[in-house]
């Protein structure tokens, strides 16, 4: 017998941010971890993150989340649900129904999509998932989960709570990305539940360290602003970013790896899904990312058996190739 250092790779938690179509670009990163062979153990998201949370947890490979983010993309573009509006008609919706855009209106234009969105439950995912949303009328953070293992065992049990039975994928995503003066507020069970995002807009704080060793926190990097805002809409959009962006420098310093994208986009302007994608690759070919201790080395008795070190040294450099490939496809289309 022998005595052989292997390396084990730690479990890794995706956390997926909210940042409306924004955050399609948080796709590159999936990419790369599953180029490099880097198994995924559990997701979170929250607001359009949970729907790319439900993606991975779901099985899809890069190709197939891409494929359902383009059609989902343009299904809410065609469906002009979040077309701007004159000042007045928002206030007056804002005043009458909590909201400009029903749920039930989200849930027909992306139901033909994919089978995740047509009655599948959480707890048919085979990944751990935790997506939450905020009750506005306890101020609690509710969770909803398949499998409670894996999450929020070290968050105040006064400030949130986990929701208690199965739920379909597509009403945990719509009512985690239910955004205040946008999106109507989901009333299910006893809860009116409006995006995660107002209190946890970066989810790493959900995971169980002891469940999930190596977290990743997706998200998009803060806009500034030269100009002041003149319309009452966007006042609010700002002050409602500002507020986020503070609970996520506070939530993303727990996570190993933070990838904060920069995207020139607006957050509810559909139609650009295929340049946002394209941007979220070039920022992480752009980025030198350091996976840190991602592996650590276990002692085995073996009587035979070969171990390589590092196993992905070039995998950077085959990830641009490919990128460069799609590229070249995404210009003969």
């Amino acid at each position: 017998m022998e005595t052989v250092i292997k390396l084990r790779q730690k479990s890794v938690g995706i956390s997926f941010a909210g940042g409306g179509a924004k955050s399609f670009a948080e796709l590159a990163t999936y990419e790369v971890l599953l180029a490099k062979k880097i198994k995924v153990s559990a997701v979170t998201g929250t607001s359009m993150g949970s729907f790319l949370a439900a993606g991975v947890a779901y099985g899809m490979k890069p190709e197939e989340l891409e494929t359902l983010i383009l059609a989902t993309d343009q299904a809410l573009e065609e469906s002009e649900l979040f077309k701007k509006r004159p000042v007045w008609l928002t206030l007056l919706a804002a005043n009458q129904s909590n909201g400009l855009v029903m749920p039930n209106r989200l849930a027909e234009t992306v139901a033909s999509l994919h089978p995740l969105y047509q009655g599948m439950m959480l707890s048919e995912l085979s990944m751990p998932i935790a997506i939450p949303t905020v009750d506005i009328i306890s101020g609690k953070i509710v969770v909803f989960t398949n499998n409670r293992s894996y999450f929020a065992q070290g968050l105040n049990e006064q400030t949130w709570e986990f929701y208690d039975g199965d739920i379909t994928v597509l009403e945990a995503c719509l009512a985690s990305s239910a955004y205040p003066l946008m999106i109507q507020p989901m009333l299910i069970g006893d809860y009116q539940l409006v995006d995660g995002g107002v209190l946890m807009n970066s989810p790493v704080d959900l995971f169980d360290r002891q469940q999930t060793e190596y977290i990743i926190s997706l998200g998009i990097k803060r806009k500034t602003y030269e100009e002041p805002a003149l319309k009452s809409n966007e006042v609010a959009m700002r002050a409602m970013n500002f507020l986020m962006s503070q609970q996520i420098d506070r939530s993303i310093s727990s996570a190993n790896v933070v990838v904060q994208f920069e995207v020139d986009a607006t957050t509810f302007e559909f139609g650009n899904a295929k340049e946002i994608i394209m941007a979220g690759r070039q920022y992480m070919l752009d980025q030198t990312i350091d996976w840190g201790d991602l592996y650590e080395r276990e002692v085995i008795e073996s009587a035979r058996e070969e171990v390589k070190s590092d196993e992905w040294t070039a995998i950077k450099k085959r990830f641009k190739q490919w990128f460069v490939g799609k590229q070249t496809q995404s210009t003969k289309k």
